[in-house]
């Protein structure tokens, strides 16, 4: 319908008629001027489309430190301000390494320089491109969590000039558990160990993580042997004697009673805990949420009966 015939309401009515509407966006004015008020560009903009920004002016001795306001989507007329800075009050950042290598489990706190040096009191933002492999607090220092590679930004707030530094994380197999790049297993948002099959034994689950050795604790404290079977709450521990250097815990979705199976066992649980008969830990509730709707309700206790019978998968 290309609706290029306007109606003319003055046109007597002598048939049926139908008549559409036709709507135009709003427009505004977005104008961008200096700090003293000399206008640079005024531009009309349409609703919700964005403005165009002039060339800033150069100014001896000053340093353009961009515009006041964001104007990437219009939605009301404007007036947009270039912010400029004496060149000795304009602050830049600059990192003393662009790159670092670290393992997994290591802190440092980053160094840098800000100019000219009377400036160093500036306030700084920092930020992590990747917060689950490296995290930075409010003071430089970051932490290296995961194996994998993050951009740490530290921005001046007062000038907006940045700073950044790429940091790689190498595994550290020797004080932490460290799963196969192709394994299947993963963390769930609360660190669980996720993914592990049923029945599957721990020589067949030693062969997902890169540690040579490994100890398999299930749910009541008992260590496994290699033919065992790993269920939920099953401890993995990675020791250096007997300190303690890291551990995880398993969940099998389906597997409330913590012997690596979905059986009638678990069903009568799951129905114990709906009525208040039965206290699990935590790791056996998350086991129970069998359709991964957040809650533990007759869905999943039916769920896991419908697949007792061959009539549902647990994913």
């Amino acid at each position: 319908m290309d609706c290029t015939k306007k109606f003319d309401v003055s046109s007597p009515i002598t048939d049926s008629l139908t008549i559409y509407t036709k709507y135009v966006p709003k427009e505004y004015s977005v104008t961008f001027q200096m700090e003293g008020g000399l206008e640079l560009d005024t531009q009309t903009v349409k609703y919700m489309e964005a403005a165009t920004a002039p060339e800033s002016f150069i100014i001896a001795g000053y340093v353009f430190g961009g515009w006041d306001k964001d104007f990437d989507c219009i939605t009301e007329d404007l007036v947009v301000t270039g912010k400029y800075f004496k060149e000795e009050e304009y602050a830049r950042i600059s990192f003393n390494n662009t790159m670092l290598d670290m393992y997994q489990g290591n802190e440092l706190t980053i160094g840098y320089t800000i100019s000219p040096a009377d400036l160093s009191d500036e306030a700084i933002e920092w930020s992590s491109s990747n917060p689950d492999i490296v995290s930075v607090d409010d003071k430089g220092k970051i932490t290296a969590l995961s194996a994998g590679e993050a951009t740490i930004t530290a921005m001046v707030t007062k000038t907006r000039e940045k700073a950044v530094c790429v940091v790689t994380v190498n595994e550290d197999v020797t004080n932490y558990i460290v799963v196969k790049p192709d394994s299947s297993i993963n963390h769930d948002s609360l660190g669980y160990l996720r993914r592990i099959g049923f029945n599957t034994s721990v020589a067949s689950a030693s062969k997902e993580f890169r540690n040579p050795s490994l100890l398999f604790y299930n749910i009541s404290g008992t260590e496994l042997g290699s033919d065992d079977v790993v269920g939920t709450g099953t401890v993995i521990k990675l020791m250096n004697g007997e300190t303690l250097l890291d551990s995880e815990t398993v969940i099998i979705t389906g597997d409330m009673t913590g012997d690596g199976l979905l059986n009638n066992r678990d069903v009568a649980m799951v129905n114990r805990y709906l009525v208040g008969k039965v206290e699990p830990q935590e790791c056996q509730i998350l086991a129970l949420d069998l359709n991964g709707d957040g809650y533990i309700n007759n869905k999943d206790a039916a769920m896991a009966a419908r697949y007792l019978v061959g009539k549902d998968a647990i994913i």
